[in-house]
């Protein structure tokens, strides 16, 4: 599971199964990117990317910090992408 980037006190990663890799496969989902605080956990908050979109908020973030996560998000989705395709060999 890479971690994309800390920032903020939180933490922005994604899961390496949810990815089928090879041929005639792809994507068990649409790029995305997971936001806890601390550690990796399967109860993180997600966003699509490209556009970035809200999914849910599993992690229980008030208002103001998801405004904040989306921020960081939008700032960092070139990167977000970027490290998805390197992880999953797109």
């Amino acid at each position: 599971m890479p971690n994309f980037l800390k920032e903020g006190g939180f933490t922005f990663f994604c899961w390496s199964n949810e990815y089928i890799g090879g041929m005639g496969s792809g994507p068990l989902e649409p790029m995305h990117v997971h936001v806890c605080t601390g550690s990796p956990s399967s109860n993180a908050t997600k966003y699509w990317l490209s556009p970035v979109k809200f999914e849910n908020n599993n992690s229980g973030f008030s208002t103001g910090e998801l405004r904040k996560i989306e921020k960081i998000i939008k700032d960092n989705e070139k990167l977000f992408i970027s490290e998805w395709k390197k992880h999953f060999g797109q």
